[in-house]
């Protein structure tokens, strides 16, 4: 399943009061044995180890917003010794995923100490000059510097696509990123991450036209320009992939193009036209879901 981009990330933060947190709940003079008590009788449930969240809430929670509360939960336990990282700040810094990694990535100088289940501990010299602090004070890796780690890690080729388009449509800048992976020892697929890089692109909208372009690549097509402008006589129109030289255009279809900008039947009327629009331009349209 892809996890899509969300371009506010801070939107899919958990609002502190709905953590119950086992320390802070003692220290108020709250007796824990209640907390246990509600979990045995499924009013709560255990987010980590000492903390809580009502059922009813977590429920209502979307899956993005559960991740980030594993994260927040973990941040409420733990302090600030460390950064998240990797495909953790990733999900923070809002890009897309092709896959939500369960194990939460921290890193510091020196690596973060103890051994927290579900936890991969990372050791990233002068961490200090790679971090960031987010919403509600939650500390990440750099966008330059998360870009960089997950790109170094073992990942699917379309895997990387998906998540470097994403960040650089982010603004995530390429360039820096580049800098950082050629200069850094600490990765060992560095020609691999490089080669993702060059190929992702900020003007890809969607984890659906990344995983177009994956396509095109892995059998050797030629490579499409994005977000293809072309004048037509009721206006400017553009295409989600294309080859101007060919007049050939390709619509990745997904179900947010139909459901997500209206009701669904204006929506597919608008796009009806702007495709007669297109092809009495002389192009070629074809699509894929």
């Amino acid at each position: 399943m892809i996890h899509p981009s969300h371009p506010d990330p801070a939107a899919h933060l958990v609002a502190p009061h709905l953590l119950l947190v086992a320390a802070e709940l003692r220290a108020q003079g709250h007796s824990l044995a209640a907390s246990y008590r509600g979990v045995r009788e499924g009013r709560l449930i255990t987010i980590r180890r000492g903390v809580f969240m009502e059922t009813e809430t977590w429920n209502a929670l979307s899956p993005t917003q559960q991740h980030t509360a594993h994260l927040q939960a973990f941040h409420r336990t733990h302090g600030s010794d460390y950064l998240f990282s990797h495909t953790s700040a990733a999900h923070l810094h809002g890009w897309a995923l092709l896959r939500r990694e369960p194990r939460l990535h921290i890193s510091g100088d020196p690596r973060p100490g103890g051994n927290p289940p579900g936890v991969s501990r990372h050791h990233l010299p002068d961490a200090a000059a790679h971090a960031t602090l987010l919403e509600h004070g939650l500390p990440a890796t750099t966008v330059v510097r998360t870009l960089a780690d997950c790109l170094c890690q073992p990942m699917t080729p379309l895997a990387a696509l998906i998540l470097a388009d994403s960040a650089l449509h982010h603004g995530t800048p390429a360039e820096q990123v580049r800098d950082l992976l050629e200069t850094t020892d600490r990765c060992h697929g560095v020609r691999r991450a490089l080669a993702v890089l060059d190929l992702a692109d900020p003007r890809a909208a969607s984890p659906a036209e990344s995983f177009a372009r994956h396509l095109i690549h892995t059998h050797g097509l030629p490579r499409p320009e994005l977000q293809v402008l072309v004048p037509t006589a009721r206006g400017r129109r553009y295409l989600d992939l294309g080859w101007p030289q060919l007049r050939l255009g390709l619509e990745v279809d997904g179900r947010a193009k139909y459901f997500e900008h209206g009701p669904t039947a204006e929506v597919v009327f608008q796009e009806r036209q702007r495709e007669k629009d297109i092809m009495a331009e002389g192009w070629h349209l074809l699509r894929t879901d």
